[in-house]
């Protein structure tokens, strides 16, 4: 009875965690991974244009402030996300409907963090609320791999 009271430590998934077999979605990259990339890009991602630093002084944290001011949806740039990690701006464009979540997910979790008063609290009504993530693309048109449905002719449709 007395090893009982040993001292141990105990672990909980939070979900959190950055292996490649914590969860279903896909090549082996878990929901903890996305999440945890994302917060990351949010948190990172710095406007470094001639204009934003004469606005400010500086780099400025683009997504982040963005949030923080909105609270209702995050407007994100493919061609940011693509030079901050290409594989996940990948696995976005390849599978939306899996990974986008996933980034509303880590938008959510930001912006509660960003409240210091009550973390948990903000969370549950912000994942009530939720915030949607707005994907557009910077890249030209006449570069990109699609095209306009008024571009389209006969030659071009198999």
């Amino acid at each position: 009875m007395a090893e009982f009271d040993e001292g141990r430590i105990y672990q909980a998934y939070q979900g959190l965690e950055m292996g490649r077999d914590d969860g279903p979605v896909g090549e082996g990259l878990g929901a903890g991974w996305y999440v945890h990339n994302f917060k990351t890009f949010i948190r990172s991602s710095e406007t470094k244009t001639g204009e934003a630093k004469e606005q400010t002084g500086g780099d400025q944290l683009h997504y982040y402030d963005q949030l923080v001011q909105q609270k209702t949806h995050l407007s994100v740039d493919l061609e940011h996300l693509r030079a901050n990690n290409e594989q996940l701006a990948r696995e976005l464009v390849e599978r939306p409907s899996e990974i986008l979540p996933l980034f509303e997910k880590a938008a959510i979790e930001v912006l509660a963090e960003h409240h210091s008063e009550s973390p948990e609290q903000v969370l549950e009504q912000l994942t009530l609320q939720g915030v949607q993530v707005l994907l557009y693309s910077s890249e030209a048109r006449t570069q990109s791999l699609t095209a306009s449905i008024r571009d389209l002719s006969a030659e071009t449709v198999n």
